[in-house]
């Protein structure tokens, strides 16, 4: 600590004996609990799981993450990896009408991602991917409901409705294929109703 010189330690708590106090009582706790040790068992759960929904659900395009930390990636088709945005709204929608509230993430807000306190039980911890693997499954159900509806309703010519894309001009600009939704700050006012309303949410 002195060999620096002034103002050569950078951070919002550098140099501050409140802020290392409580930094050496952290490490004091992960050490005692061995929450490192904590924090690989709880992925391997949590992997698991997520795993269990992937198999279910073609829409899971991929499930990585590192110790406590996992994700889910909701695709529309495995083998382009086109974000399914959409998708991933309806599980945050479903998952927050049944008291767990969840957050997406990535750069096209098609990701699930599950951080869980390190000193968890168990109990809760199989209470939240219970219900979010029913809101996955429950999402999807949607999903193909609803396709299911819009192709057996005809437009008003009597024809199915059709998708046309005009095709490119030479002149045309090229614009990224995916662009990310406006859909976070939407998900966060679902978040701060379930707050308020549920009496006993499951936070994560």
């Amino acid at each position: 600590m002195d060999a620096v010189h002034v103002g050569g330690l950078g951070g919002t708590y550098a140099g501050s004996p409140i802020g290392i106090a409580a930094w050496l009582a952290a490490l004091d706790v992960m050490a005692r609990e061995d929450l490192c040790a904590r924090a690989v068992r709880l992925g391997e759960l949590i992997r698991g799981r997520l795993n269990a929904i992937a198999r279910a659900l073609p829409a899971v395009g991929d499930v990585r993450g590192l110790g406590a930390m996992q994700a889910i990636e909701l695709v529309r088709d495995r083998a382009t990896r086109e974000p399914d945005a959409a998708l991933t709204m309806s599980i945050l929608e479903h998952a927050a009408a049944s008291g767990l509230i969840i957050i997406s993430c990535g750069a096209y807000a098609n990701v699930v991602r599950l951080l869980v306190p390190l000193t968890i039980e168990d109990e809760l911890l199989t209470e939240g991917l219970d219900c979010l693997a029913t809101a996955a499954m429950r999402a999807c159900s949607s999903r193909h409901t609803a396709a299911a509806a819009s192709a057996s309703e005809p437009s008003r010519n009597g024809r199915h409705a059709q998708i046309r894309r005009r095709p490119a001009s030479r002149h045309s600009i090229e614009v990224p294929r995916y662009r990310r939704p406006r859909l976070q700050v939407r998900a966060h006012q679902v978040f701060r109703r379930s707050v308020r309303l549920m009496p006993a949410p499951v936070v994560w």
